[in-house]
């Protein structure tokens, strides 16, 4: 969310956009010798959106949770100042700021100078999570001024300058950082980073291959690199990386499943999937096999249309861990709430696999169930395929003008992206329209008509179908008013339980109710999964209650 801090009250009602969750998740594995304190938890809650943001250090590892909901389409004018908070909140915490420390910085000097300089770092560190930049960027200049070689101290205030734009500056302080401690690993880690976000890929590249050359085990600059070569379509030079990697840790699932996409990718999948193979065989997640890798793996062979028998293995294998992993986690909105967001790509991706086998009973039953939970503009793409198949052309027809729809809300998506995020984007769109225009002749989609039909209601576009399928009406009458949010624990396509989570107190009374009401939600044949959903309930007495699920979480677009 934008900062308001600096805005004016404007003379109309704010728009969010599309209502629906944004969810980021992040791990960091610091460098050895040196250390971070992490960030507090925080929570705001307002009646047009949330703001959760978790971290902890585990294991030489930070992991960092950041959840955004959008309740509102709009903010009225009278939460005007609530929304100047809320959003300038947020942006504090996008931009904060944690000073990583390496335990054993040399001297520098005096010890009462050293300890001075070590104090201003904190005190610009501090400066930096409260948003006072200019008083972070004094206390560095100051600390350059004493000692110009006190470590990260130039790699700080490159980051304070580019928050402000004024990026040549701040490339110049990084240059300074990286010439004082050349063989600093975590230097060219942050910067590589920097440069991936201000779209200078060649000199992400460079520091990355730097990172490597210093630390040939780091799987983070391995992977990154490629990306950033399969990006350019310099495939031969993404498998020349992680061929090394692989070497360098012949144990890693995560390179080893890399190596064997990226070769699936080129067209050797006879070469990637032994790397595929081992993967999952030398998994090391202590829970059991990671049903994302297996998932990943199983889409990009049935898309490639090769090995199917094991994309089959592996997406079937996927869907049971899932099931088994969500009933162990339903009692935790964290855990399980993450797990939602993995089911729609995993009963999608075997769907998707039966359907290249040919049964299109079960390729229907995975697909409309992750269709349903999702609304994923590749899922819905999928099942009017489907469809068509089974010679339902007119349900096909409409699944496709709902698939644009949804990748244009993009209400879930997943995987790894390979490229351009917005090419990845329009990319899926032209190949539901080209599905389209193949059943329909037509090249594009209906421009959307509104009228009013007899009974006084009006017509709905694809993508008011889309929300209005994730609402359900609780109550048609009632003395309560006020929202609040609740989870909902679904099993075999009905609410096994309720639990209020945040919001007004007066709607808890309603958890019976909600768990009475009836949701658009389905499960394929047999499955033992428990889903749980994020529900927001609104009650006023004009109107009565009514929820609406929320969207599972956006990831990142899966493309291969």
């Amino acid at each position: 969310m934008e900062s308001t801090k600096d805005t004016k009250k404007p003379p109309e009602s704010v728009l969010l956009g599309g209502l629906g969750e944004i969810v980021y998740q992040s791990k960091l594995s610091l460098p050895a010798g040196y250390s971070l304190v992490p960030p507090n938890s925080m929570d705001l809650v307002e009646p047009f959106a949330e703001y959760h943001a978790t971290s902890k250090l585990q294991e030489g590892m930070l992991i960092s949770s950041r959840r955004l909901v959008i309740k509102r389409a709009e903010v009225p004018l009278d939460s005007w100042e609530s929304y100047r908070a809320f959003g300038k909140a947020v942006s504090d915490d996008e931009s904060k700021y944690l000073p990583l420390r390496s335990d054993h910085a040399e001297d520098t000097g005096p010890s009462g100078n050293r300890r001075d300089l070590d104090q201003k770092f904190r005190d610009a560190s501090q400066a930096l999570q409260t948003g006072d930049r200019s008083r972070a960027q004094e206390l560095l200049q100051q600390i350059i001024s004493s000692d110009p070689k006190y470590p990260m101290a130039h790699l700080s205030l490159g980051y304070v300058l580019m928050t402000e734009n004024r990026t040549t500056e701040a490339v110049a302080e990084w240059r300074k950082e990286k010439e004082d401690h050349p063989d600093d690993v975590h230097v060219y880690q942050v910067t590589a980073n920097y440069f991936t976000i201000l779209n200078r890929k060649d000199e992400a590249m460079q520091d990355w291959r730097k990172v490597l050359k210093l630390d040939p085990q780091n799987h983070d600059a391995a992977l990154k690199l490629s990306e950033l070569l399969a990006g350019d379509d310099k495939n031969t030079d993404a498998t020349a990386v992680l061929e090394e990697a692989v070497k360098q840790s012949p144990g890693s699932a995560t390179l080893n499943m890399a190596l064997g996409r990226a070769y699936v990718r080129m067209g050797q999948p006879d070469k990637g999937v032994p790397y595929m193979q081992k993967a999952v065989q030398t998994e090391g997640d202590p829970k059991g096999i990671d049903p994302g890798l297996l998932n990943d793996a199983a889409y990009l062979l049935v898309v490639s249309k090769t090995h199917v028998d094991l994309a089959k293995e592996y997406a079937e294998k996927a869907v049971a861990e899932l099931d088994t992993r969500s009933v162990e986690a339903s009692e935790s909105d964290d855990d399980s709430l993450i797990l939602c967001t993995e089911f729609p790509a995993a009963w999608d991706t075997l769907g998707w696999v039966y359907f290249q086998m040919g049964d299109l009973k079960r390729a229907e039953d995975y697909v409309r169930a992750a269709w349903i939970l999702g609304q994923n503009g590749v899922s819905g793409d999928h099942l009017a395929q489907i469809m068509e198949k089974l010679g339902k052309k007119k349900e096909a027809e409409h699944l496709y003008e709902q698939a644009l729809a949804a990748h244009s809300m993009r209400t879930t998506s997943w995987g790894i992206p390979v490229g351009d995020p917005t090419k990845v984007y329009q990319d899926g769109q032209s190949q539901v329209l080209a599905h389209y225009e193949k059943l329909t002749g037509h090249k594009s989609a209906p421009m959307i008509s509104i009228s009013r039909l007899p009974n006084g209601e009006w017509t709905k576009s694809p993508a008011d179908e889309l929300r209005d399928a994730r609402k359900a009406k609780v109550s048609a009458t009632t003395s309560l008013s006020g929202t609040a949010d609740f989870a909902l624990v679904f099993a075999s396509g009905k609410v096994e339980s309720v639990r209020y989570r945040s919001g007004s107190d007066e709607l808890k009374s309603m958890t019976g109710k909600l768990q009475a009401a009836h949701y658009m939600m389905m499960f394929p044949s047999g499955s033992g999964a428990k889903i749980v959903r994020r529900v927001e309930l609104t009650c006023n007495p004009a109107s009565g209650c009514s929820a609406e699920m929320l969207p599972p979480g956006l990831m990142q677009t899966r493309m291969y």
